[in-house]
């Protein structure tokens, strides 16, 4: 992708996230509207915004899964799983295939997960690390998929 055509996608991208998160809608559906926009966009298995719920444990918010719809009843703390690890660090994380990383952590439903890669960013507020918004995606799938959702989340 030459600089002209990497900028153009950005603002394009940039733009329909915009419309999307400022339609009239409650929160709740504006993020499930942005999720499936990234998993349609960034051809991802799934895409989903897990939250820090009252009790410190990190939840599914929003999740949109293109093969199967499931939303994953999961919980992390923070520090736990790959999740609770990306919201503990605060950096962003682009792991080649999610079941090999050390901090990964079998749960009923982690099957569903095996070769897939995943690209996690902390979501950071006013308040501090609350969440952490992810894209899953096939390992036959070529990399520079992850590295455009990468390019537009950093822009």
């Amino acid at each position: 992708m030459k600089k002209n055509q990497k900028l153009n996608f950005i603002s394009n991208t940039l733009e329909d996230v915009q419309q999307l998160l400022s339609a009239p809608k409650p929160l709740r559906s504006r993020l499930l509207d942005f999720v499936k926009f990234l998993a349609h966009e960034f051809n991802a298995r799934s895409s989903g915004i897990y939250l820090l719920n009252d009790d410190y444990f990190l939840e599914s918010y929003v999740y949109y899964d293109r093969d199967e719809g499931a939303q994953p009843q999961s919980k992390f703390r923070v520090g736990e799983g790959v999740l609770g690890y990306i919201l503990s660090t605060g950096k962003p994380a682009m792991i080649d295939n999610l079941t090999t990383h050390p901090n990964f952590v079998y749960r009923p439903g982690a099957t569903d997960y095996i070769y897939l890669a995943l690209v996690g960013y902390p979501i950071v507020t006013s308040k501090g690390r609350v969440g952490v918004l992810t894209a899953l995606t096939n390992l036959s799938k070529p990399n520079h998929i992850l590295l455009k959702l990468r390019m537009v989340l950093y822009s």
